[in-house]
């Protein structure tokens, strides 16, 4: 096999990697709007649970809907809490996926992934 082959078998399994790596960050798009539309959807209720926990203050402190709405309000931050962890995990992905292409066989090669947002990573 000559040194032009090599390369030509280099370069075509190079331009599959970045096939997927460009499909992996639209979907990794994609994901992330949608975490974000659910953060911003759990934002609003909690305001809304905010406002009823106010109103239902007016009963007695052992209200059941005071409890239920105060258990409702945990529930959603705890929730929101780990969408955003799970949001910040994803947007680290496309340099995560590179670097570890980059470690398993590309060696000293200085061939870079793009992720979703046209930064370029290692």
């Amino acid at each position: 096999m000559t040194g032009r082959e090599t390369s030509y078998g280099f370069d075509t399994r190079m331009a599959a990697l970045d096939t997927r790596m460009a499909a992996i960050a639209s979907e990794q798009a994609n994901i992330l709007a949608a975490l974000h539309l659910m953060l911003d959807m759990l934002a609003t209720q909690s305001r809304l649970l905010q406002e009823l926990a106010g109103l239902a203050k007016d009963e007695p402190d052992s209200s059941p809907l005071l409890r239920s709405l105060e258990g409702m309000r945990r529930a959603i931050r705890d929730l929101d809490g780990s969408l955003q962890g799970v949001a910040e995990r994803l947007e680290t992905l496309p340099q995560e996926i590179g670097a570890e292409l980059e470690r398993q066989g590309n060696g000293g090669n200085s061939h870079r992934v793009e992720s979703g947002d046209g930064a370029r990573g290692p």
